[in-house]
């Protein structure tokens, strides 16, 4: 911190007299900087937070000091020092002055403005001195305090719940509270006492000026970016007094830091889940090997025989953040749907958790690794048993290789990107069945267009669209394909007028 006006006259070398307190808090200012003077006007050389000592040498002296001119001269004298923000006088005695002119006590006491007296003895170069040598310890006082924050924000970055230990570091430096919320002002984590209402408000000002950091009393709310800048969260800190320039610092470091760790957390997290999901969809397929030898590695913990296998049906999200990982499991989402293989002893705690969420789900009964590729079937039945028909689908109960391999065999040549607009024509007229004038109506083309395109379309799959049977596997490979290719429509995208 910056020396003060008190701090000055506490020097017991300097052995300085104040002889004028002048207004509330005035000898709690900050002195920038002290320099002398004996000039009657010294504004055009003197700064804000500055202290500026003289002799006097200029001033009126004797009765001329106490005559109604001298009081004049002294209030203006003093006043030019209050208007450019001067901290403080030091007045000097020596020849000119033996003692502090009592119309400069009253213009000081009248103006609000310190004023203290140098002893003779004392050089006015001792008085600058000690200013200068108490601002090269407040500055190396505060680049230690600094680095010792960076510090400590740095190694919080490397313990276990690094979100968390960044939080809870940040309030130990301003001696208040911090919080880590996301882009909508909903706690992740916090540490000290802060009321969840003052975290809600300040995020409402916070989103409504529009700049990274914000300010309110005794607290700061500043953004916390991630990949390319996008804003992920917000980091909030705090305590009853306002934030100082090297506290702000601190927790702009830790925003930084969250931003990097939430990164790189959030990349971690969508590689291990699409890892998850892609041995998962092996289990699925009978391919076992690899998941039953990543115990710790992919999953905590892996089963061993007998397991039982789950499907759950479900909003994405809500899937997402089932917690899992205290369970003997293995778990992926493989076609929209979380499936999971668990010990036996796991079904119960396991079908709690999916209950409290409201989530539609089957499980099956004991079996091997080995049969789960069958179970699944089996398990998805028991999925559309349980009403989630508007969730499952007789697409789900088929093995997808299997699926597409019929597809690709019914349409042919409609299932390569050559022939997308071909293929989505056909896909719209079976879902109208047959109805010229319904697809044309839906694709948003004329019906000799649709005519056309599903003669065109014939002539490439052959006579199979004129049978009812024909087609109903057309329409299948259609919905396979669709699905396949994420939902377009009817099995591509929808085709240009013409």
């Amino acid at each position: 911190m910056a020396i003060t006006v008190r701090d000055l006259l506490a020097a017991p070398e300097l052995r300085l007299v104040l002889r004028e307190p002048g207004g509330e808090g005035a000898l709690d200012r900050a002195v920038r900087w002290i320099h002398q003077s004996e000039l009657p006007d010294s504004t055009g050389f003197t700064e804000p937070g500055e202290v500026l000592i003289t002799t006097g040498a200029v001033l009126p002296q004797g009765a001329e000091a106490d005559s109604d001119h001298g009081r004049r001269l002294y209030a203006d004298y003093v006043q030019r020092l209050r208007d450019t923000s001067v901290v403080a006088l030091g007045f000097g005695l020596g020849p000119q002055h033996e003692t502090v002119p009592g119309s400069l006590l009253t213009a000081a006491h009248q103006a609000g403005l310190p004023l203290f007296e140098i002893p003779w003895a004392i050089p006015f170069s001792a008085v600058v001195k000690a200013v200068s040598q108490a601002q090269a310890s407040a500055e190396q006082a505060n680049l230690l305090r600094t680095n010792r924050a960076q510090r400590r924000l740095i190694g919080a970055v490397g313990r276990a719940d690094a979100a968390h230990a960044l939080v809870s570091t940040t309030a130990q430096i301003i001696d208040g509270w911090s919080a880590l919320t996301d882009t909508s002002g909903h706690v992740i984590t916090r540490a000290g006492a802060v009321p969840l209402e003052r975290l809600a408000e300040l995020a409402t000002v916070h989103q409504g000026a529009g700049r990274a950091s914000s300010f309110a009393t005794g607290a700061m709310v500043q953004n916390i970016d991630g990949v390319q800048g996008r804003r992920i969260g917000l980091l909030m800190a705090g305590r009853r007094r306002d934030l100082d320039s090297i506290e702000q610092s601190a927790c702009l470091l830790a925003a930084q830091l969250l931003g990097v760790q939430l990164a790189l957390s959030q990349q971690h997290h969508d590689a291990m889940a699409g890892v998850r999901n892609l041995l998962l969809a092996e289990v699925l397929a009978g391919r076992t090997l690899a998941a039953q030898h990543s115990d710790d590695v992919v999953w905590p913990q892996v089963p061993a025989d007998p397991v039982l296998l789950a499907c759950v049906a479900g909003d994405p999200r809500v899937l997402a953040e089932i917690p899992l990982a205290d369970l003997r499991v293995v778990w992926g989402i493989v076609e929209e749907r979380l499936w999971i293989v668990l010990a036996p002893a796991q079904r119960q705690r396991l079908a709690e958790r999916l209950r409290r969420r409201a989530l539609s789900f089957s499980i099956s009964a004991p079996c091997g690794w080995g049969d789960l590729a069958e179970v699944k079937h089996a398990t998805l039945a028991g999925l559309l048993g349980e009403g989630s028909a508007g969730q499952a689908s007789l697409l789900d109960l088929l093995p997808p290789r299997q699926a597409s391999a019929f597809a690709t065999a019914t349409l042919g040549p409609l299932a390569t990107a050559e022939f997308s607009d071909l293929l989505a024509t056909l896909g719209v007229w079976l879902d109208q069945n047959g109805s010229v004038e319904r697809a044309a109506e839906q694709l948003g083309v004329h019906r000799h267009t649709v005519r056309r395109r599903v003669q065109r379309a014939a002539t490439l799959v052959g006579p199979s669209v004129e049978t009812p049977q024909g087609r109903h596997e057309l329409w299948f490979a259609c919905e396979v394909l669709r699905r396949a290719r994420g939902g377009a429509d009817a099995s591509g995208p929808r085709p240009a007028a013409g």
